[in-house]
């Protein structure tokens, strides 16, 4: 029953091959067309699970704070630039288009180190808008000229419209290592074609499915290409095998058969590949779950696109295929087999032990959960990390308590908080060291006359900005000579400073949390930001009765460290559970998944302890995209020398099925194996976002890791468990 289904379905692809192709085209101009219309999402914390205290935190800051706007921010550095110019020099800065506010503080360490100078734009758009790119024009051509500047764009998703020479570049080499490893010069137009088709449909669909992830919109095109362009391969394969047969009426009976024969080895190859991927769907960081259904939706795109699409280009251009042979490279395979066969015990053991070796040492491989780019600014002024605390209103008086410690803490730049700001009590003294810097900002002059007068009108020794107010609007309705020191511009600013006051207040507190900023020269993430986060929830907890929240970058890194490693070995499992399944009811033995996921599990574990060895950590959401795309995309390799080495093996003897099997698959391997490879590799470099890099070239590096396995253990390890593999095998 299960044969006659197959046969029907090749032929009824073949016989209706030229309406799917039509019908495939239509599908993906329409979803081309949805492509602009498709949300990206930048902000990683969008997919913080519900129960995550920091998801909670930001529902809060949401809901307390409805009119907080978080500027996006560019830093301009200028080195040399003389004295006399850098007030001037912030006042052209402001008067940019689309600049909110420009802050640069005299003297202030964390802008002036003497030699240099920082400013920091703030725009109230996002980094991919047109305004942002005015800004960034206006900076180029009105601020370089004539001064040694610099500045960096401080997105922190790296954030970037994938551009068309990146997209070109990887075509380019797709068509490179398919010109070479192809038997005919046209055959990778109709591979790409098809694979184009497959990524619009899949990229447009997103448009159904809400928003998608940067890192999906990023990488989903590229990832899709690698992962599924070895289908083609396969198809082709078949098909030319088919023909050579001789035994078919024609080309159109070829193509069926080329369809019902490698439907087991691709609709199993391409199950394992989402399979992996939907794993990463049990995620409490619903970001898995984002990148994983974008490329399994990708591979079954892929999958469809290879059996619609891709036949009628095939029978259609069957004589233009013939017109443009070329040669292709083929390994000589003897020596190998026949290597693997006498070391086909050896070399089992060497895949448990590589098993059981990488797994005790991947351990030692740090996991990131933030990844930054460093630039020329950060080397001079580090980018400070901002920490928000939500703490309960009523609460202030152990708030100021807790923002006072803060201050003496040497790791804290600044604590911006009601304590700290318009709920604090200055002194004269308090009031003449920082009243100048504020009032140059404003372009204003309050004599130290004014401030004496101030407090001496008021009685008392300290005051908040709320009773400085009050008594300056007294003063000026009572005393002509408080009047004559301010001077019109002034007295005009405190006309409107008490409506300015309610909205800084409402900046700073709302109806039941109030908000304490904290900016720390700490890394993003390390042992001491831990540390210093650590210490500060066990400060905030026993300060306050009700429930307090961190918020950041850091405090999210913090929040998934303690949770990540728990689920990543939960994710482990499952994806190697669903693919042992998967490969079990393809092949119907025991052995051949018992074989084939803990070598590929070795690749991914392999990976990591090169990471280690190299000095550097794995950026976890890189580790979740390898550990899918192993375990799911490259084991298709396996399958696919597993698939012919058990069909060759009920004619041939072990050595000869080794042989053959290598023959009829190490050109798919090699071909496909070296676009995941090399594509990934130098892609990797050409993206600025430093978290896609990093994914980037940890699946070249796992792709390569697990090539080798396949190539060079599993063949021996095949022919060692012959008799677990094969049910009814030629006599060796």
């Amino acid at each position: 029953m299960k044969k006659h289904s197959s046969v029907f379905l090749s032929q009824f692809l073949v016989s209706h091959r030229r309406i799917l192709f039509f019908l495939m085209l239509a599908v993906g101009i329409g979803c081309g067309l949805l492509i602009p219309r498709v949300s990206v999402i930048t902000d990683m914390t969008h997919y913080l699970p519900k129960t995550s205290p920091m998801k909670q935190g930001i529902d809060v800051l949401t809901a307390e704070f409805p009119d907080l706007e978080i500027d996006n921010t560019i830093r301009v550095m200028f080195t040399g630039l003389p004295e006399e110019e850098k007030r001037p020099m912030a006042d052209a800065l402001s008067g940019i288009e689309f600049v909110k506010s420009v802050a640069y503080y005299e003297k202030d360490p964390l802008c002036e180190d003497g030699t240099h100078s920082l400013y920091t734009l703030r725009i109230p758009y996002d980094y991919s808008t047109p305004q942002m790119h005015s800004v960034r024009r206006a900076l180029d051509t009105s601020f370089k000229n004539g001064y040694d500047m610099i500045y960096s764009v401080d997105d922190p998703s790296g954030a970037s419209d994938l551009p068309l020479w990146l997209i070109g570049l990887a075509v380019a080499f797709v068509v490179l290592i398919l010109l070479i490893m192809s038997a005919s010069w046209i055959e990778p137009v109709f591979f790409l074609f098809t694979i184009g088709i497959a990524i619009v449909i899949n990229t447009g669909s997103a448009f159904f499915f809400g928003r998608i992830s940067n890192a999906s919109w990023s990488i989903g095109a590229i990832l899709q290409l690698v992962l599924s362009m070895d289908y083609s391969v396969m198809l082709m394969s078949r098909y030319r095998e088919e023909k050579k047969a001789a035994v078919h009426a024609g080309p159109e009976a070829a193509m069926a058969c080329a369809i019902r024969d490698s439907f087991p080895a691709i609709s199993s190859s391409s199950f394992t590949t989402i399979a992996g991927l939907l794993a990463l769907a049990f995620m409490r960081f619903r970001i898995g779950a984002d990148l994983g259904f974008m490329l399994a939706k990708g591979v079954l795109c892929s999958m469809i696109c290879i059996y619609t699409v891709l036949p009628a280009l095939i029978l259609r251009f069957d004589s233009l295929i013939e017109r443009t042979p070329k040669k292709i490279p083929k390994p000589k395979t003897t020596a190998l087999a026949l290597f693997q066969y006498r070391l086909r015990r050896p070399l089992l053991v060497l895949i448990a032990a590589l098993f059981v070796l990488t797994l005790i040492m991947k351990g030692k491989t740090d996991i990131t959960y933030t990844v930054s780019k460093k630039g020329k600014i950060d080397s001079v002024f580090p980018q400070q990390n901002t920490i928000i605390l939500l703490y309960p209103t009523a609460g202030e008086e152990q708030a100021a308590k807790l923002a006072a410690a803060l201050e003496q803490n040497p790791a804290v730049s600044k604590v911006n908080a009601w304590s700290t700001t318009l709920g604090k009590s200055f002194t004269t003294d308090d009031l003449n060291e920082v009243l100048p810097s504020l009032a140059s900002q404003m372009h204003l002059t309050v004599p130290e006359e004014a401030i004496s007068l101030l407090f001496l009108s008021s009685g008392k020794t300290s005051m908040t900005p709320a009773e400085m107010l009050d008594t300056a609007g007294q003063l000026l309705k009572s005393n002509p000579l408080f009047v004559k020191l301010l001077g019109e511009k002034t007295i005009s600013v405190l006309e409107d400073a008490s409506s300015m006051m309610d909205d800084a207040e409402r900046l700073l507190r709302g109806k039941n949390y109030s908000l304490m900023q904290i900016s720390a020269s700490l890394p993003g993430e390390s042992e001491e930001t831990f540390a210093f986060l650590e210490t500060l929830g066990a400060d905030a907890a026993a300060s306050f009765s009700e429930p307090y929240y961190l918020i950041g970058n850091s405090p999210m890194a913090l929040e998934m460290s303690e949770t990540f490693h728990g689920e990543l070995n939960f994710v482990t499992i499952l994806t190697a559970v669903i693919i042992f399944l998967v490969v079990f009811f393809t092949f119907r033995r025991l052995a051949v998944p018992a074989l084939l996921v803990p070598m590929i599990q070795t690749a991914v574990f392999l990976t990591m302890v090169i990471i280690n060895l190299q000095g550097s950590g794995i950026y976890f959401l890189a580790l979740l995209v390898v550990q899918g795309i192993l375990m799911g995309a490259t084991i298709d390799y396996a399958i696919l020398y597993t698939s012919y080495y058990r069909e060759l093996r009920t004619s041939m003897s072990i050595s000869d099925a080794l042989k053959s099997a290598y023959d009829r698959s190490a050109g798919t391997i090699l071909t496909t194996g070296s676009i995941m490879i090399l594509v990934t590799f130098v892609l990797g470099y050409a993206f600025s976002n430093p978290a896609i890099r990093q994914i980037c070239h940890t699946i070249s590096k796992g792709a390569l890791c697990a090539v080798c396995l396949i190539l060079f253990v599993l063949p021996g390890a095949l022919a060692a468990l012959d008799s677990f593999v094969i049910r009814k095998p030629h006599s060796s």
